[in-house]
């Protein structure tokens, strides 16, 4: 069997698109509507976890610009192959960030379900709050238990049956491709931990909201959580 990796490929990710056909489309769908609701049209916008920059090039119909940054040198490098304007990409190097100015928005697409210990979550929910500045707002979007277990767009839950039923957070959950060999790790994380993962480190909840999932009567497979600073900084 083929050796599994954290995360897809950014090769293989930036093959897949945002249309409305797709769950993932779906997904990015409403949390378009979060950043039109809560940021309106943004002065500047980071992508934490850009990847290949599929999601940096979403952001930037929101914002005048936007910084991707990912821990993946390789994912840098294929980001920077579609180059767009008023985008740029930087490698975050060591788990810390350091930026000459805040962002107004700051969005993390589909990264947390990646990550397979609670303190590099917690960690990543303290970059996201020191780069936005203090009335800024932060969205992440990322799994619900059905878009772990259940076969996705392009992918299938390698769990069996009672594993599915059993899973716990920080867990693992093999995926594979269904149109390739390429399988990869997912880690799971409820959404009893994200509440308490936000408050732990002052991020004040304001909506949360599941995206449609494509057939009537189907839990839905993604999640967007919008965030505001707990503490207003003076």
């Amino acid at each position: 069997m083929q050796q599994r990796t954290p995360g897809i490929s950014p090769t293989y990710y930036k093959t897949i698109g945002f249309g409305l056909d797709t769950e993932q489309g779906q997904a990015y769908a409403a949390a378009k509507k979060m950043i039109d609701k809560y940021c309106g049209k943004v002065k500047n916008a980071l992508d934490y976890g850009c990847g290949p920059g599929r999601s940096s090039r979403f952001l930037k119909a929101s914002a005048d610009s936007v910084l991707g940054v990912d821990v993946h040198p390789e994912a840098i490098v294929e980001a920077k192959k579609l180059p767009q304007e008023n985008i740029s990409y930087q490698l975050i190097q060591n788990g810390k960030l350091k930026f000459p100015v805040r962002f107004d928005l700051t969005f993390s697409g589909l990264v947390l379900l990646e990550v397979s210990n609670k303190k590099e979550i917690s960690q990543i929910l303290e970059n996201l709050h020191k780069a936005t500045t203090p009335d800024g707002t932060i969205i992440i979007l990322t799994c619900t238990k059905a878009g772990y277990i259940n076969d996705g767009d392009k992918w299938k839950c390698l769990l069996t049956e009672e594993e599915k039923e059993s899973l716990k957070d920080g867990d693992s959950v093999p995926t594979g491709m269904t149109d390739s060999d390429e399988e990869f790790i997912d880690y799971y994380w409820s959404n009893s931990f994200y509440k308490n993962a936000f408050r732990e480190n002052d991020l004040q909840l304001i909506e949360t909201l599941y995206a449609s999932p494509l057939e009537k009567n189907k839990k839905s497979r993604y999640v967007i959580y919008v965030c505001k600073k707990s503490k207003l900084e003076t």
